[in-house]
Parts: structure tokens; C-alpha cells; sequence
């Protein structure tokens, strides 16, 4: 398959049903690189909503393995139709839904007895929330709220990238190679940095970008 990881998400889905192992491969392992992320924040945004989940990152981790586990046999089911990104991220709201009701049970709101309205029902022990949202819904929302993030981190990065303080030039540098999916560990030997100290840089860097700034303000 010709520049295979560089191909579009639809085509990388087509790729996965070629009857060549090697492109198969090459074409899963780009979709993996490249949209792991993508399948993880939407499954833990939704296996995070169950309230006693104590370990609910553990929980998107695997239910996101599974996603990609399952993508070549899913992607049979894939019509070219629409955004591929969409249909991705459907698939893994999906597999978060089934996950969710196998830990807690039935979404449908069972209905409350006279007086009994907002009440949350208690089965064995557990707090049981309604759920109405459709994974249509999720997606969408998601996406909008990741669009204006976007935006607002393009502004705020800009912002550190035309700094005259050389370290918040750094900051940008590290922010490029945490979001294309650079680990500690590497992102740390490229900045002359420790493992722990590159951890720690991206825990300061979250505080300064969280920090309300005016829309005319410099870094």
C-alpha cells in the first residue's frame, strides 16, 4: 500500500480488508497510532460518568484496546459514507455505551413511584444514573466542545511560540511533541530533560494555559 500511513482514515478502513496481511497490518497500525487518542477521550468520557468506577482511566484503556482489537472486522461494516473520523468515533462511543451498561445495568430510566421524582434507584449496593443521551449526541457534542478547545489552544500556543521568555518558547516545543503522541520518556531525551521533569513541565504548562488571559494579552 503505497505511503500507507499517510492515507485518509476511509482509505486506511478500505485497506483493512484487502487480501494482503501486509497492508492489513500497515493500515491498522496507522489508525492505531494516529486515532488512539481520539477512541480513548470519548470512552473515558463516558465510563468516568459511572460514580463508583474507582479506576475508570484502566476501564477506557481497555474498553479502547478492544476498539482496536475489533477495528478490521468493524471496518467491514464501513460505508463510504459521511466522515470516517465520525464513524470511528461512533464506534468507540458504542463500545463505551455496552461497557457502562455492563457494569451497571439497563439504560432506560425505570420510572419513579409517586414523590419519587429525580430520586436515584439503588440496585445491590450501587447508585444507578440515567444515561438518555444517544452516541449520536455524545459525538456530536464532543466534537463541538474539541473544536473550541482547539481553537483556544491554537491561541494560547501561538501566544507561547511569539513569547520573548525563551522558556514559554520551550513550552510550545514540548506541547508539539506531546500532542503528535510522544511519550515522557521521549519527549525528555529530545529536551534534555528527565522523564520525571517532562511530567512535571506538562503539569505546569496546564496551570498557565488554564489561567484566564485577555484577548489581547501576550505570554
Amino acid at each position: 500500500m503505497p505511503q500507507g500511513p499517510n492515507l485518509p482514515l476511509g482509505e486506511l478502513l478500505l485497506a483493512m480488508r484487502s487480501e494482503s496481511a501486509t497492508v492489513r497490518e500497515t493500515a491498522w497500525a496507522a489508525c492505531y497510532e494516529r486515532y488512539y487518542r481520539v477512541v480513548w477521550t470519548r470512552v473515558l468520557y463516558i465510563v468516568r460518568s459511572i460514580g463508583w468506577l474507582s479506576e475508570a482511566d484502566k476501564v477506557a484503556e481497555d474498553v479502547t484496546s478492544e476498539v482496536f482489537v475489533g477495528l478490521p472486522e468493524a471496518a467491514r461494516q464501513y460505508r463510504e459514507e459521511g466522515r470516517a473520523d465520525g464513524w470511528l468515533k461512533h464506534v468507540a462511543v458504542r463500545a463505551a455505551l455496552r461497557k457502562k451498561e455492563s457494569l451497571t445495568g439497563k439504560w432506560a430510566v425505570k420510572k419513579s413511584a409517586p414523590g419519587e421524582e429525580g430520586v436515584d434507584h439503588v440496585r445491590t449496593g450501587r447508585t444507578y444514573f440515567p444515561f438518555e443521551e444517544t452516541a449520536d449526541e455524545i459525538v456530536e457534542r464532543l466534537d463541538t466542545v474539541e473544536r473550541e478547545d482547539l481553537i483556544e489552544l491554537r491561541r494560547r500556543r501561538e501566544a507561547l511560540r511569539n513569547s520573548p521568555d525563551p522558556s514559554k518558547r520551550r513550552w510550545d516545543e514540548f506541547l508539539e511533541l506531546y500532542v503528535v503522541g510522544y511519550d515522557f520518556k521521549e519527549i525528555g531525551e529530545r529536551m534534555g530533560l528527565t522523564e520525571a521533569s517532562a511530567r512535571n513541565w506538562l503539569c505546569n504548562i496546564r496551570k498557565h494555559l488554564a489561567r484566564p488571559i485577555a484577548p489581547d494579552a501576550k505570554e
